[in-house]
């Protein structure tokens, strides 16, 4: 689904909404942010980011000057069954 050019609406302007609006906004959406407070500070809470999220808010910040790496290739190993018979029947 392309999203470039389409009008989208994001609820709340929280970290995650603005994450969400500005990665939306860079794959060329229109987007709308809708928050209820009059205007946007900080509220006195503290706020822990683990590494994972902090590269992900980096990137956001941050727009990678080359293409992502695409992920390995699955390579398969060909496999041998070895059976044997302990059948003892002497």
């Amino acid at each position: 689904m392309r999203i470039s050019g389409k009008k989208i609406i994001v609820i709340g302007g929280g970290i995650g909404g603005l994450a969400a609006a500005l990665a939306l906004s860079r794959l060329g959406a229109a987007v709308t942010v809708l928050e209820q407070a009059a205007e946007i500070s900080d509220m006195g809470a503290g706020l822990q980011i683990s590494p994972n999220g902090f590269a992900v808010l980096d990137a956001l910040t941050h727009p990678p000057t080359h293409p992502p790496t695409p992920p390995p290739t699955p390579t398969t190993t060909p496999t041998t069954t070895t059976t044997t018979n302990n059948n003892n029947n002497n």
